[in-house]
């Protein structure tokens, strides 16, 4: 007897004839997934699809031609679903492989998806009040692509930078209340880049980049200060002077354009 039809038990890299069996009645009417349990429940080995197809090919066997046919059923689900469904969403639902699926509409000649208009005023409404969410979450709420909802809000002016976490109800409040406050102040409190926050400011229309928040406002005696000790001290020791930020003193420092004197620092 030759080795493919020895005792599975032995090794299992040899093919039982219980296994090629299966093989030769089923691999044209199931899918390889389907196929690997049903020769995993005969000997309790995980046949790979690769070593499936290969023992197919060595025993003659082959896929059918009509078995990569297109029902008219099939077909109709793909013209009356890729509109507002993704080609995996039907490969999925079709049990197909998604450039099977992809092919198909292509010899079909159909129009391109119309994923971006025809938004009903309720639907525009929703996103208005709704873009803070997940976007996922919106499209399937809408029963729209996803694609569609990150145009159609870029569309509106309300699309958020994909990078930057979306901002909460209480945030923007604080945004709001805080404006004063510097980009990198409210970096800082919110826990947000400086970029982002920035972006959101402007998105809210509050953002005013000249100015500065109060804590850089330095009273006229922290000045005169600043200009006595300056030419002999670090920064780091007249911050701790006048208990002041050493950023803000080296914002100071350069807008009042002070030099050091050529002795060494204290």
């Amino acid at each position: 007897m030759k080795n493919n039809y020895t005792n599975p038990n032995s090794h299992p890299r040899f093919w039982s004839l219980e296994e090629i069996s299966i093989l030769r009645t089923y691999y044209n009417h199931i899918s390889l997934d389907d196929l690997q349990v049903k020769l995993f429940e005969v000997n309790n080995h995980v046949r790979s699809k690769s070593s499936i197809s290969v023992k197919a090919q060595e025993l003659g066997i082959s896929k059918s031609r009509m078995q990569n046919k297109w029902s008219q059923l099939e077909v109709d689900y793909l013209v009356n679903h890729y509109q507002n469904m993704t080609f995996k969403q039907i490969a999925k639902n079709l049990e197909r492989t998604l450039s099977s699926v992809v092919k198909k509409y292509e010899t079909l000649d159909l129009p391109k998806k119309l994923i971006y208009d025809n938004y009903s005023s309720d639907e525009i409404q929703f996103l208005k009040d709704n873009y803070s969410s997940d976007l996922k979450s919106i499209a399937k709420y809408l029963n729209r692509d996803l694609n569609s909802v990150k145009y159609n809000l870029k569309k509106l002016g309300l699309l958020i930078v994909s990078k930057y976490k979306f901002y909460t109800d209480d945030e923007i409040k604080f945004l709001t209340k805080n404006s004063h406050l510097t980009c990198d102040e409210l970096s800082k409190i919110m826990n947000r880049s400086k970029s982002s926050i920035r972006d959101k400011m402007k998105q809210l229309g509050i953002y005013e980049p000249r100015k500065k928040s109060k804590s850089y406002e330095f009273s006229e005696n922290e000045i005169l200060k600043v200009k006595l000790y300056y030419p002999n001290y670090s920064l780091l020791k007249i911050s701790k002077m006048i208990n002041r930020n050493i950023n803000e003193l080296n914002s100071l420092v350069k807008r009042m354009g002070l030099k050091k004197t050529k002795r060494g620092l204290k």
